[in-house]
């Protein structure tokens, strides 16, 4: 009788929500700075799920004048899972908060100017569960803010505080209603666009039911890191033969970052061996792409089991499956290998040397610009991808070292514009650690041999780094 009275009182609940939520206060309004008008808002998609369902909501921005209005989005999602401009509350219906999973701290990162133009409509998907954890049954009032900040030229527009609220219910949790919502993702994500992967993924990875386990592994085949990564967080939860299975294909994965998550999720769930009976045999594979993916992928696993193959899979007879194993094996983090790794810096394959130096950085040494100059020296193709990934590796890594390193590359003896080698290593140089600035000076164009003038500017450019480096010396 006390269960019957529970079960009535929240259906009442449920009734007087959508009753109120009826007369429909819109959840946009519009603002007015200098001279533009625009109607902002935040939008859920749903204000009724039951416990354990994620929401996801629509920040919306649209022009209601003639005169266009800017505003700044992104730089604040680095370091972080959400965009930290953003301000999202919830208190239940005794005004108290729920909790915050995550904090506002956050390095930066990348962001641009959004100019709305007149009827011009602008929107942003926000994951609820990124901000609020609710954990029980109730209602709820979702609170959203932002403020609109212009970081154009001069002149710029005021900033504009934007709010909205919206009364979310939330019922207690119904397994029948959870299969239905777990199905409904997962016709998303196997149907849907890019940003449906993304957004169904995102709600799969929050739901704690095995039966999420086959559209997880799903996720792992579409999409990019950005729905990988919640996918095998979510898998790491289930030490299951399924979850690992699925986890395979992470390990198999051409980003680094899926790959490396791949292996920490399969150690968690203790699954090791399961992970190794599978990708051994795929060293021995016909195809040199295959076994390749299986180097990558047992390297990222760290399993003291994978040493003996990955050795001898640096001595593999395509070069593609020889690299591929050189990283495995610092990739593994065993000190074993430093001596075989130590030993290719000085093979004749400028690739084996490339990827030894990866291998030694994965082992937690450090890297050390003469490894990886006279692979710079040697290619004479500048399409190579070997040349520009040593480059790469010395401006990353090389530290105070990087540009003495760089520049004593440069053929001096050519200031012609069309030697693009020396351009490519003149950008480098600006980007390292103390690098000296003389890019903006160099003339380059592939398809012309250069005036006078130009190729004389080239030859003093040249000049000048020569004396710095011997300055340096």
């Amino acid at each position: 009788m006390k269960r019957l009275l529970v079960v009535c009182g929240l259906l009442l609940l449920t009734c007087l929500v959508r009753s109120s939520g009826s007369g429909g206060e819109s959840r946009t309004k519009t603002y007015e700075a200098g001279g533009a008008a625009f109607e902002v808002g935040f939008v859920p998609d749903e204000t009724q799920i039951i416990l354990g369902q994620s929401l996801f909501i629509t920040f919306t921005a649209t022009t209601r004048s003639e005169k266009s209005y800017r505003f700044f989005v992104g730089g604040d999602n680095r370091g972080s899972v959400r965009h930290n401009n953003f301000r999202i509350t919830a208190t239940d219906a005794h005004g108290k908060p729920v909790k915050d999973p995550y904090s506002y701290n956050n390095f930066g990162g990348f962001g641009k100017n959004i100019v709305l133009e007149p009827d011009r409509n602008y929107s942003e998907r926000l994951f609820l569960g990124h901000w609020c954890a609710f954990d029980r049954p109730g209602l709820y009032t979702v609170t959203c803010k932002r403020i609109l900040k212009d970081h154009g030229e001069e002149p710029r527009g005021e900033a504009v505080p934007v709010m909205s609220s919206f009364e979310l219910t939330i019922a207690p949790f119904d397994a029948k209603q959870m299969r239905d919502v777990i199905t409904g993702l997962g016709k998303k994500l196997r149907d849907g666009t890019e940003q449906d992967i993304f957004e169904a993924s995102l709600a799969l990875a929050a739901i704690t039911d095995e039966q999420v386990i086959p559209h997880l592994a799903l996720s792992l085949s579409r999409g990019d890191y950005q729905n990988k990564l919640p996918a095998i967080r979510a898998l790491a939860r289930f030490p299951s033969d399924a979850s690992a299975q699925a986890l395979l294909t992470a390990l198999k994965d051409p980003d680094h970052a899926v790959r490396d998550a791949g292996g920490d999720a399969l150690r968690k769930i203790e699954k090791l061996d399961q992970a190794l009976q599978s990708l051994l045999p795929d060293l021995e594979h016909k195809s040199s792409s295959v076994r390749a993916r299986a180097a990558q992928a047992l390297g990222t696993t760290k399993a003291k089991g994978a040493f003996d193959a990955l050795l001898k899979a640096t001595h593999d007879s395509d070069p593609v499956v020889r690299h591929a194993a050189a990283i495995g094996l610092g990739t593994l983090g065993h000190n074993e290998a430093l001596q075989s790794l130590e030993g290719y810096l000085k093979d004749e394959d400028m690739g084996m040397r490339v990827a030894a130096s990866k291998g030694l950085r994965a082992l937690g040494e450090t890297l050390k610009p003469e490894w990886l100059t006279p692979v710079i020296r040697t290619v004479s193709d500048c399409n190579d991808q070997h040349f520009h990934e040593a480059i790469r590796l010395i401006r990353l890594y090389g530290g105070e070292e990087a540009a003495l390193a760089l520049v004593s590359c440069l053929n001096f003896d050519d200031p012609s514009p069309r030697n693009i080698r020396n351009t490519y290593l003149l950008w480098a140089i600006h980007a390292s650690p103390g690098g000296p600035q003389r890019h903006y000076k160099f003339h380059s164009d592939s398809n012309t041999d250069g005036t006078a003038e130009q190729i004389e500017e080239n030859r003093r450019t040249l000049a000048e780094l020569r004396k710095w480096l011997q300055e340096k010396h």
